[in-house]
């Protein structure tokens, strides 16, 4: 203050030295009760300037150091008191240290900026008896309070920063473009524009009273780092504002490029590039990633979204994207993205998260599980997707497919399913079905891990599994699955695969209560007393289904790799067929037999474009007509009129050249008649 006095400095803000009292009794301090008082009343602090244990030290002075300690949103000033510490002190500012406890942070607790000088070495004689000033080194208190009354005095004079920084190439391999915008503050004179190769170290600087500047003559490829400040009359400077940029002649791959499955379509979207010369985008879309393959479109893309609407159904597709320059250059090292649309006609997709164990009980190879799942589902046309090998899945991935059976077999890693749920509520807001069999379907859906749990709207388990609530007891042992709506049949542990020691039970099965548009279908199975630990979750839900018109979702909080094989298989068939009319393999009929019935199946694909296959089972010689009927009931089409003998048969109807929407398709067969409603999307 004596100082500041001496040289009859006028400062533009008025300065307040204070000493804080009560910081010793306890939380309540005085720069506290200071901060509160000033919040209160309106008072508008620029800056405090905290000085607090900065007389320790033994180090000779040009080898001594000072902490400057920031705040954040407010280090900004603790980056500016480094620079200026380096410019009027010897001592070697650190900023190391950030949010440290101190009288500063009162204040940034209540929205003001604040730094906190604090000495290297921390004093020994802190709160002891030897806590005196012969023990203090004022010369390096001194220096200290040389680099903050500079601090103080720049802040006080500075001017405002600048806003907007944007670094442009050129495309000439020597220039870079700034462009700025002025500060809202009219008290400054011009910018200074640092230019240097490390950040926050130049060694070529300019002067400017525009708010644009080309700087050129720089080396191709080597990045550089530019800093703007304003400056007034005085000198002073403002906050420094930093930003990098690379001159290059070919224009950069660019970045974020990210894709979005849609119905028989691929839309591609990625950051825009902002080189100077840039105009615009090419699309290359290829079968293999190792080939750049065809260039999707006729004229240069100017927007950063591109939709392709030629995919194939069911095919992979590998798309590049290259930035262009007015030259016709294209930028290079393009790394390509792998999609697939979305079409729900590829049969099953078996998605494995079960880690490939040792083959111990309990803990199967990925050979044993997928040789399982495998043969529950030999009638069926089906992928397999293991997601550990493909290091996650996504509506790419899953999209293709009218049925998704996701099993997890253990329950060390959950995380997969939590990590893909936006992609898994694509799936079925596409129409998909879905059956989710394994461990802990809370855990993997929602991370649950304390029990009980409830969901609402807006949670996933709630809207789209149809699971208000879970619980488990802890030591409870499962046994099997008990049916309690009609169409289910019960299903047991396979005591091959379960531990004698728990009487072939399983331990870890949730209960999942269904929310009101779900369907409870199985109950909680155990052999034990009711009264026990093992016995208390009796009756409890383990199945819930939703079979709604705008997906089907069946959810068993069990694995089924640890039930009984046939049993299982007879379940997934009854699901599969029955509730989410998939076709069996007609390579896997025995179209020898006779039929019993008469039955019109579901049509396959569905939706379908264009193509779908309508079969359907005579047990009698009959006059049969097959006709299509649209959703005013005009009939639009007959695929069959005749005379049919016993059997089973298959009709195609191929639906170029009609509307997408809703249809119908009659089986007639004398004074029988069956009628089914299917999906055209084009």
């Amino acid at each position: 203050a004596r100082v500041i006095k001496k040289i009859n400095f006028q400062p533009e803000a008025t300065i307040h030295f204070i000493a804080f009292a009560s910081e010793e009794i306890g939380t309540i301090t005085g720069s506290e009760a200071y901060a509160e008082k000033a919040y209160n009343s309106g008072k508008n602090i620029k800056l405090m300037i905290n000085h607090d244990m900065i007389a320790n030290n033994t180090k000779a002075m040009n080898l001594s150091r000072v902490n400057i300690i920031g705040y954040p949103e407010f280090e900004d000033f603790r980056d500016y008191s480094v620079r200026i510490t380096k410019n009027y002190s010897i001592l070697e500012p650190l900023n190391e240290l950030s949010n440290y406890f101190g009288d500063a942070a009162s204040f940034v607790g209540l929205g003001y900026p604040a730094i906190f000088f604090f000495e290297d070495e921390f004093s020994p004689h802190y709160h002891t008896d030897t806590d005196l000033v012969i023990y203090c080194n004022i010369d390096y208190c001194a220096e200290v309070t040389r680099a903050s009354l500079a601090s103080l005095i720049s802040f006080i004079g500075m001017p405002s920063k600048i806003d907007h920084l944007s670094i442009v190439d050129m495309g000439d391999g020597q220039s870079l473009l700034l462009n700025w915008s002025p500060p809202s503050d009219p008290d400054f004179e011009g910018y200074h524009i640092y230019l240097g190769t490390e950040s926050g170290i130049y060694d070529t600087t300019f002067i400017s009273q525009d708010t644009s500047m080309i700087v050129d003559n720089l080396s191709e490829g080597l990045k550089y780092y530019l800093g703007i400040t304003t400056f007034d009359e005085d000198g002073f400077e403002s906050f420094l504002i930093e930003k990098s940029g690379t001159p290059r002649s070919l224009p950069l791959s660019p970045s974020r490029l990210a894709d979005s499955p849609l119905w028989h379509e691929i839309e591609l979207h990625w950051a825009p590039n902002s080189e100077y010369d840039l105009l615009g985008y090419n699309i290359y879309r290829s079968t293999t990633a190792e080939e750049l393959g065809t260039k999707l479109n006729t004229e240069v893309v100017t927007d950063t979204i591109f939709t392709d609407h030629t995919p194939e159904n069911g095919i992979y597709y590998f798309y590049t994207v290259k930035a262009v320059d007015n030259m016709q250059n294209e930028s290079i090292n393009n790394l390509p993205i792998r999609s697939r649309s979305v079409s729900l006609d590829q049969g099953i997709i078996l998605v494995d998260e079960t880690s490939d164990g040792d083959g111990s009980l309990l803990n199967p190879t990925d050979k044993e599980t997928d040789d399982f799942y495998n043969s529950i589902l030999v009638r069926f046309k089906k992928e397999n997707f293991d997601v550990i090998e493909e290091n996650g899945i996504s509506l790419a991935d899953l999209g293709a497919f009218s049925t998704v059976i996701w099993h997890g077999d253990d329950y060390a890693d959950l995380s997969v399913p939590f990590d893909a749920r936006d992609d898994i509520q694509k799936y079925l807001e596409f129409g998909g079905n879905l059956i989710y069999t394994g461990y802990l379907p809370s855990q993997a859906f929602e991370n649950t891990v304390i029990y009980p749990a409830d969901y609402a709207p807006g949670d996933f388990m709630y809207d789209y599994l149809k699971i208000a609530s879970v619980d488990m007891q802890f030591g409870s042992r499962f046994r099997g699955a008990i049916p309690v709506v009609e169409g289910y049949q019960a299903i047991y542990t396979d005591s091959n695969k379960t531990k004698e020691s728990y009487q072939y039970h399983l331990a870890n099965i949730e209960a999942i209560e269904a929310s009101p548009l779900g369907t409870f279908i199985y109950s909680y199975e155990t052999e034990y007393d009711t009264n026990t630990a093992q016995g208390s979750m009796q009756g409890e839900p383990v199945g819930v289904e939703y079979i709604g018109d705008d997906y089907k979702v069946i959810t068993l909080s069990f694995p089924l790799y640890y039930m009984n094989f046939d049993q299982s298989k007879a379940l997934i068939e009854n699901i599969l067929i029955n509730k989410f009319d998939e076709v069996v393999s007609v390579e896997d009929e025995n179209l020898s037999v006779i039929p019993e019935n008469f039955i019109l199946k579901q049509n396959y694909p569905n939706p379908f474009n264009p193509i779908t296959r309508i079969d359907y089972e005579l047990p009698a010689a009959n006059f049969v007509e097959l006709s299509i009927y649209n959703l005013l009931g005009q009939k639009v089409v007959i695929l069959f009129s005749g005379k049919q003998q016993p059997g089973h048969y298959s009709v195609k109807w191929d639906a170029s050249g009609f509307a997408s929407g809703v249809y119908f398709y009659m089986l007639k067969a004398g004074e029988i008649r069956d009628i089914k409603k299917m999906i055209y999307l084009q």
